[in-house]
């Protein structure tokens, strides 16, 4: 803990700053009334934008170190769990459920054997039931046809839930698109934003 808190207490200061900035920043917002005082927000805003980017620049040795160990360890984790997991995954799972599948079918046609033969339904017990086994199964769904899906999804057949929608697809096609962009079940969205130039000569919505 002590550790962790030493880590923490070095950012202490920039913290500090960041959150003045901050509070000055609200004050300029709230005074924007004239061309000088518009001059003067601009400025800010450069300004807030450079010590942005040398935060980033900062912190980024601690980030990619703190990745690098993450993926260190989440390896060494994978690795030495592999062969415990495909003994249990490929190996004995497939074959005990092999052999419950096949006994299973034996006992299913013994008793319709032996219901034939009395006239009445017969229930033989599973022998083979073991404690801390269970057997379910277990269903998915693919989807091997797009346009038949929304087809049904229309004919309110199916719940439109079944449809992802893909973000990353439809704001790509609303950059390309802009206003031309109509269209059935996609409302075009349009936010106006601010660009700043820092003096690294990057340009930045915000």
């Amino acid at each position: 803990m002590e550790t962790l808190m030493s880590k923490q207490d070095v950012y202490a200061p920039i913290r500090k700053e960041h959150v003045s900035i901050a509070q000055i920043a609200h004050t300029i917002a709230s005074e924007i009334k004239d061309y000088d005082t518009l001059k003067y927000a601009v400025d800010f805003l450069l300004k807030i934008k450079t010590k942005r980017n040398q935060w980033k620049e900062f912190i980024k040795p601690a980030l990619e170190a703190a990745f690098l160990a993450h993926k260190r360890i989440k390896d060494i984790e994978k690795e030495i769990d592999l062969p415990l997991k495909r003994a249990e995954e490929e190996i004995l799972k497939p074959a005990i459920s092999k052999y419950d599948l096949e006994q299973s079918k034996v006992r299913e046609e013994k008793q319709e054997e032996l219901s034939k033969e009395s006239g009445i339904e017969v229930t033989l017990a599973n022998e083979n039931r073991i404690s801390g086994i269970s057997f379910k199964t277990i269903y998915s769904a693919e989807i091997v046809d797009m346009k038949e899906l929304c087809k049904a999804i229309a004919a309110g057949v199916v719940p439109p839930e079944a449809v992802k929608a893909n973000p990353q697809f439809l704001n790509a096609a609303a950059k390309s698109l802009k206003t031309a962009m109509y269209w059935p079940g996609v409302r075009l969205i349009s936010e106006r934003a601010v660009s700043a130039r820092t003096n690294l000569g990057v340009e930045e919505e915000l």
